[in-house]
């Protein structure tokens, strides 16, 4: 028995696979990889690095696949990878695996790095989190058609006892790149998956988060919003919800609902330990800043009228109220009630 099993499903990866599995090669030999029908060289590519390799009809389940993965994994630890991720260790092997056999943790978490925009530019690169790493157990299964999930899973085998590490290796993700996207199609198809997991289990915050994720990746604010709604506003404990508060105060910003943008912005900034402080407060300006040139540009379209109608009028003080709303909250109570110059 060895002591990683590493678990990939593939489907036509061969622009990327050679680079993943060289990768995955210098923490283990031990590498499953599971096909849904590739028609390249993906499973050519595979078996070149000595990987085991299964084929499962696809049947718009990630999860089946990645758990068919796992049914085969035989080391003490299994780690989850994508074919257009590579992996970064921050040791030497050795040191990598003596950590695997001294750490408390039953899962571990690695930092992603995934690049955005035309080419893979450093400058240009979303970090997230993720568990990859998790001790091999057949009762630990994932969850969910698309974006799947493991965590419900640990949380009911460990329970209290459960914990969490960091990893020392770091990922670095290239599959969202926009030529990638479009080639693809990855907006279109996980958004009809997310609607069909909805139709099947009924929304969940989760699922609300990730399909409004994937209508803000296509610029369609207005169907996104309503799903980062539904999340701020019916949990706010889960480990999503602060992204999600920014992904509707950014879409409110683009819809130009610049007060509704500033009243989630201060939602967020009034949590304890918030992560984003500093990007909500960015967000928060802007949406003040708009709202003043849109007074300003109000103001310069009646400059020049010998009179004012109605329209005008209700024009200028919509406006004019919008932004003292926004000021209000930011001047206080004790100074307006004073009188105090701003």
């Amino acid at each position: 028995m060895s002591l990683l099993s590493a678990c990939l499903i593939v489907r036509n990866e061969s622009e990327f696979l050679a680079k993943c599995l060289a990768s995955v090669r210098r923490l283990t030999d031990d590498i499953i990889v599971v096909d849904t029908g590739s028609r390249d060289d993906t499973l050519a590519i595979a078996r070149e690095f000595g990987s085991r390799v299964y084929s499962l009809p696809w049947r718009d389940d990630f999860s089946e696949a990645r758990n068919c993965a796992l049914s085969h994994a035989r080391g003490d630890w299994t780690l989850c990878l994508d074919a257009d991720e590579q992996i970064r260790l921050l040791c030497s092997r050795e040191e990598f695996a003596a950590f695997l056999m001294t750490t408390p943790a039953q899962a571990l978490k690695a930092v992603i790095r995934s690049y955005v925009g035309a080419v893979a530019d450093p400058a240009a690169v979303i970090h997230d989190a993720r568990i990859v790493l998790f001790r091999t157990d057949p009762a630990i299964r994932f969850r969910r058609r698309v974006h799947e999930d493991i965590t419900e899973s640990l949380a009911r085998r460990y329970g209290q006892e459960l914990k969490f590490a960091g990893a020392p290796l770091e990922i670095e993700h290239f599959g969202y790149l926009d030529d990638m996207v479009l080639r693809r199609k990855k907006r279109q198809r996980n958004i009809r998956l997310l609607q069909l997991d909805v139709q099947e289990n009924g929304p969940t915050p989760w699922n609300d988060y990730c399909l409004g994720t994937e209508w803000l990746g296509c610029e369609r604010w207005s169907d996104a919003a309503p799903l980062f709604a539904r999340v701020v506003n019916s949990t706010s404990d889960a480990p999503f919800w602060e992204l999600a508060a920014y992904s509707l105060a950014y879409c409110h910003l683009q819809l130009r609902q610049f007060n509704d943008c500033a009243r989630v912005c201060e939602l967020a900034m009034n949590r304890d330990g918030a992560d984003l402080s500093n990007q909500f407060s960015i967000l928060r300006a802007t949406a003040i800043w708009q709202n003043k040139l849109l007074l300003a540009d109000v103001l310069d379209s009646v400059r020049n009228k010998s009179e004012l109608t109605r329209q005008d009028y209700e024009a200028c003080s919509r406006q004019y109220y919008s932004l003292l709303r926004q000021l209000r909250s930011r001047i206080g109570p004790d100074r307006e009630e004073s009188g105090a110059p701003s």
